[in-house]
């Protein structure tokens, strides 16, 4: 579940928001959600970003990557 792990990922790193927002404004990086999902047979799986998760990534200036392989 792709929300599970991204919620997961916010949860540890939101606290350290301006660490990273400054990290990328120091070293010139780009924030970027990568998302990669491996797909068997007919399965469809949601993907899903809540609002709070995407304002965090608004405020890190971060571009989402998702891709999906199918098998």
């Amino acid at each position: 579940d792709i929300m599970k792990q991204t919620r997961f990922i916010y949860e540890q790193l939101h606290p350290l928001t301006s660490k990273l927002k400054e990290l990328c404004a120091r070293f010139n990086l780009e924030a970027e959600l990568t998302c990669v999902m491996y797909i068997q047979g007919d399965d469809r799986p949601a993907i899903h970003f809540d609002s709070e998760i995407i304002k965090w990534l608004a405020e890190l200036n971060a571009e989402i990557d998702i891709d999906l392989y199918f098998r």
